[in-house]
C-alpha cells in the first residue's frame, strides 16, 4: 500500500479541517469519507490515514467531534430548545445516536451537561 508523504498528509488534514469549519460539512447527516475525498480531489484512503495520523481516530469519531462542538454551541444559546431539534439540526441520524455519541464524548447526558456548564 502506498503511504503519502507527511508534508502532503499534513496539508491535506489542514484543507479537510477547513472543508469541516468553513462549509460545516459535519451537518450533513450522512456525510461519507468518500464525500470529502472527492470535494478534496484526493483518494478516500489519504483522507482517513490524514485523520488517523493528526487525530487519532477514525473518520466517524473525526465528524462526531464536530457535531458534539456544534451541539455544545447550540445548547448554550439557546438552553431551551428541544435537545432533540437541536441534535438533528447538527447532523445525527437519530437520537439514539445523538445521545450515544454525546455521553461518549463528555461521559454525561446533554441535559447534565447544560446544567453543568451554566
Amino acid at each position: 500500500m502506498n503511504k503519502a508523504p507527511d508534508d502532503a498528509i499534513e496539508s491535506l488534514f489542514e484543507r479537510i479541517c477547513e472543508l469541516m469549519e468553513k462549509e460545516q460539512l459535519f451537518l450533513k447527516t450522512r456525510l461519507k469519507l468518500s464525500d470529502i475525498a472527492a470535494l478534496l480531489g484526493v483518494n478516500s484512503r489519504y483522507v482517513s490515514e490524514s485523520i488517523k495520523t493528526h487525530r487519532g481516530c477514525t473518520f466517524s469519531t473525526f465528524v462526531n467531534s464536530y457535531r458534539i462542538d456544534f451541539v455544545k454551541i447550540q445548547l448554550t444559546n439557546s438552553p431551551h430548545k428541544k435537545i432533540a431539534a437541536i441534535a438533528l439540526e447538527s447532523g445525527f441520524d437519530n437520537e439514539i445516536s445523538f445521545y450515544r455519541t454525546f455521553k461518549n464524548f463528555t461521559n454525561m447526558t446533554p441535559r447534565e451537561w447544560l446544567q453543568a456548564t451554566l
